[in-house]
């Protein structure tokens, strides 16, 4: 497709190759859109081809998400480093499943650590801690733990997990190979 040796990011060497792209396959004067992610370079390299630009919908649900998450960043890291705590002590796991058994939780759950680079990873760290608050929080008392949540850090994250759960419906949705979905 584009020649590796030509992968310049300037404005002027992308248009160059997407337009080798168009007349390799035949399609010159039948472009009237392209749909990218929302990168400086790469937009104005579709405007320099004289296509409207129609950024990447999934992109741009990205950047709005993580943007987001920024406003949270305390809470997430806090989670993130209780959730890794658990997940480097077998006996902080087994008191947790322990206690799950205890309340008739079954079967018992772990922990779900985040994945930096995957907001959806959060979404699910955060949707699982907070379904097993009761015994995660018996836990910390019990066995006096040095780390908590705060009423703040709950009510952050349910309330996270109540807004981003549509969040991850829509991603689902449109990462579908099932559906056809215009950026």
């Amino acid at each position: 497709m584009i020649n590796k040796h030509c992968l310049s990011t300037s404005f002027e060497n992308l248009k160059n190759n997407l337009l080798a792209v168009i007349e390799k396959w035949g399609l010159e004067n039948k472009i009237s859109a392209c749909t990218t992610h929302n990168t400086y370079n790469i937009v104005n390299a579709v405007n320099l081809c004289r296509w409207r630009h129609v950024g990447c919908f999934a992109h741009s649900l990205n950047l709005a998400v993580q943007t987001a998450l920024k406003s949270i960043l305390e809470t997430k890291e806090k989670v993130r480093g209780i959730v890794g705590d658990f997940k480097r002590s077998p006996q902080a796991a087994e008191n947790l499943k322990t206690m799950q058994g205890q309340l008739g939780l079954t079967p018992p759950l772990m922990l779900i650590q985040d994945v930096i680079t995957r907001w959806n990873s959060m979404y699910e760290m955060f949707q699982r801690i907070n379904n097993l608050k009761v015994p995660f929080s018996s836990v910390l008392v019990e066995c006096n733990y040095n780390i908590y949540l705060t009423n703040e850090d709950w009510y952050i994250i349910s309330k996270s997990c109540e807004i981003f759960k549509y969040f991850k419906e829509i991603t689902v949705e449109i990462s579908s190979k099932k559906s056809i979905v215009f950026s």
